[in-house]
């Protein structure tokens, strides 16, 4: 019987620290510094991202020594359950040292359903997000440029950075998707985005450059160009956008989507690709100079 008492007593204390456990991380959780510690996070990571979305918090991270980003997912729906805790890897495309935070400015949170924290933009919440100034294609297009390959990316469910866990592996003969912070936007309308972070492929002599546009900030580097790659001048796609009707036809913001602008014989086109679920994706080709459309097909993921 006294050994019959005394499990019950463990076994009720076990439960009682593993609620306790579960309700101090849930109230954690209500801070971005708490949160943070949570994440736990590596003294060699600089901070660059925030994101927090009811119950759940990211924060991407950037080791210039390794050139890696990382993103850290942490979530935790009741203080009945234990927290969540997923970690994300994968070379960057370039540099992101220059929008490394200073983690002070994690205590200037104030709680909200939705908030963005990034260099250029301090502290957005809520609708304050659907008005982020980030660029648009024409921003980015100089006319007297040749360039390889230009393509916007738009994460329509929080913070990516282009790991294989987040589909791209479906897609990965896009250069310019693989290693990219992409920040939470959404599909506004036809022909007008909010959200979508540009990589710029740019020909320079025998390498070229790359160069990713965020709100208030432009990031590049330089490589060498190992296979000659058709390219475009800059004044053609302009004409071709101005000419064409390029619309996005997506009812809602996917998971992530892709504006691909590329040389084919001459001709300019556009690749659009949308992940509509975590095992579907989507493809369309729009002939810019013809005006003409193929798609859309969608694959699914075989598991």
């Amino acid at each position: 019987m006294r050994r019959k008492a005394t499990i019950t007593i463990l076994s009720i204390s076990f439960l009682l620290s593993i609620f306790a456990y579960n309700a101090y991380t849930y109230h954690q959780l209500s801070s971005a510094e708490g949160a943070y510690k949570l994440a736990g996070i590596s003294n060699s990571e600089k901070l660059i991202a925030v994101y927090h979305d009811k119950n759940f918090w990211q924060f991407a991270t950037y080791n210039e020594k390794t050139n890696t980003l990382k993103l850290y997912t942490i979530s935790q729906s009741s203080p009945f359950w234990p927290k969540k805790r997923k970690v994300e890897s994968a070379k960057a495309l370039v540099n992101y040292s220059p929008l490394s935070l200073d983690l002070k400015v994690l205590r200037d949170y104030k709680p909200h359903e939705k908030a963005l924290l990034f260099k250029t933009l301090g502290w957005k919440y809520n609708e304050e997000l659907v008005e982020v100034p980030y660029p648009k294609i024409f921003d980015v297009v100089s006319p007297d440029v040749n360039y390889f390959e230009i393509i916007g990316t738009l994460s329509g469910k929080g913070i990516r950075i282009g790991a294989r866990n987040d589909g791209s592996e479906m897609i990965s003969w896009i250069e310019g998707v693989r290693g990219l912070l992409l920040l939470p936007g959404r599909i506004d309308s036809t022909n007008i985005s909010h959200g979508f972070i540009w990589v710029v492929l740019e020909k320079n002599e025998s390498s070229q450059i790359v160069r990713t546009y965020y709100p208030g900030v432009i990031l590049e580097r330089s490589i060498r160009t190992v296979k000659e790659k058709q390219s475009f001048r800059g004044v053609l796609l302009q004409k071709a956008l101005n000419n064409a009707s390029v619309k996005l036809e997506i009812h809602k913001t996917p998971e992530f989507g892709i504006l691909r602008f590329h040389a084919a014989k001459n001709e300019v086109i556009l690749d659009i690709i949308w992940k509509v679920s975590p095992d579907q994706i989507c493809h369309a080709q729009k002939n810019l100079l013809k005006n003409t459309t193929n798609g859309p097909v969608c694959y699914y993921k075989t598991r």
